[in-house]
């Protein structure tokens, strides 16, 4: 049985320049056993160096615009930790992360956000947190925020939803939680610790049509389908994984032998 409390899911699409994020999450405060770093590739590059540094490391071997949101729900499916927590892979994580995210789930069922800053300039070498944190940040709200929940929670809502207008640059796991919320489980923000975003190519919203899917539209950098799913109340993805539905089906408890039959009753 695995002992893991936390799965931390890190995307890349073939376009990380460095990888600075594993050794920032290497040095928690939190003993290595009890979290696991999962990295999704959606396409089919292989980094030795993101190799020997994750728990697990699975390539979706995707073609043309990629999809991150078939990948999260890749990422879900193979976690072993109770919480999933789905965040930026390029990102500088403070030594109390991990242990932020433990004692918020110790009591509660809630949807967890850390506040990510973005800095205007791009990643020192070398530097230690104490320099990082004198960097001049705008707060982006939402936009790349690093967000946890419960993998029960994660399964029960269908996972992230898999429509087309999610493919490429304009996605975010941001809509399964707003569903999430939908259903009734408060959101909370993380006061602290803030995890900081150094500018890279393509981090200021400025992708070209290329990298967005047709049916894709935004209000301020969310995807426009996300929104509407938060506004009507939706409470289903519009495209569910297969593999997140059968998990969803067996996490069902049913009370008795009469409700089973009908559960599973042939169409």
């Amino acid at each position: 049985m695995s002992t893991k409390q936390l799965s931390i899911i890190l995307l890349d699409n073939s376009a990380r320049e460095r990888f600075h994020t594993l050794d920032w999450l290497a040095q928690q405060d939190v003993a290595r056993e009890h979290y696991e770093l999962i990295w999704m590739e959606c396409y089919d590059r292989v980094s030795s160096y993101v190799l020997d540094r994750v728990d697990q490391y699975y390539t979706m071997q995707q073609e043309g615009l990629h999809h991150k949101h078939a990948a999260v729900n890749a990422g879900i499916v193979a976690a072993k930790g109770r919480i999933v927590t789905m965040c930026d892979s390029d990102a500088v994580y403070p030594p109390d992360f991990v242990r932020s995210i433990l004692n918020a789930f110790e009591k509660e069922r809630i949807v967890l956000m850390h506040w990510e800053e973005r800095s205007r300039q791009t990643y020192p070498d070398g530097a230690s947190l104490a320099l990082i944190q004198k960097h001049t940040f705008d707060v982006w709200p939402n936009v790349g925020a690093c967000n946890s929940v419960l993998r029960r929670d994660a399964i029960g809502i269908g996972g992230v939803d898999e429509h087309e207008s999610y493919k490429g640059i304009l996605a975010g796991q941001n809509e399964m939680l707003w569903r999430l919320i939908n259903s009734g489980v408060p959101e909370v923000w993380c006061d602290t610790p803030h995890i900081y975003h150094f500018k890279h190519t393509g981090s200021d919203g400025d992708a070209n049509a290329s990298e967005r899917h047709p049916a894709s539209r935004d209000y301020e950098m969310h995807n426009a389908t996300s929104v509407e799913a938060f506004k009507e109340g939706r409470l289903l993805p519009l495209v569910e994984n297969k593999d997140i539905h059968r998990l969803r089906m067996e996490q069902r408890i049913i009370g008795t032998d009469l409700e089973r039959k009908y559960a599973w009753y042939p169409h």
